[in-house]
């Protein structure tokens, strides 16, 4: 039983073939299934913490001058953001909101 892992992703979870380390993909993948399944069981708040870490990863992949230029563009057209901060201090809607403006797409 120690060699069996506690969870696992559903088959239809997406693959995460721009996360770059292999040893990390597998369990991001059961962290998103997880937050798919928190969603459907109405557990918002599980769902949106791993959202906001999902989204706070890819960012965190992203050239910082480009996910700053994003942010302050993001702030210009009134988007309540403060690009000052560290991407770790930022919530859900700045992480999507910077995140479309970045046109993140992992396929």
């Amino acid at each position: 039983m120690a060699k069996r892992p506690d969870a696992a992703p559903a088959a239809t979870t997406t693959d995460l073939d721009f996360v770059g380390d292999p040893d990390y993909r597998q369990p991001l993948r059961t962290d998103i299934s997880a937050a798919f399944s928190a969603e459907r069981n109405g557990e918002g708040k599980a769902s949106t913490v791993l959202t906001e870490a999902l989204l706070l990863l890819v960012l965190q992949s992203v050239a910082p001058a480009r996910v700053q230029g994003h942010a302050l563009a993001a702030q210009r057209s009134g988007f309540g953001i403060d690009p000052s901060e560290p991407l770790d201090r930022w919530g859900l809607g700045q992480y999507i909101e910077v995140a479309s403006r970045c046109a993140i797409n992992p396929n």
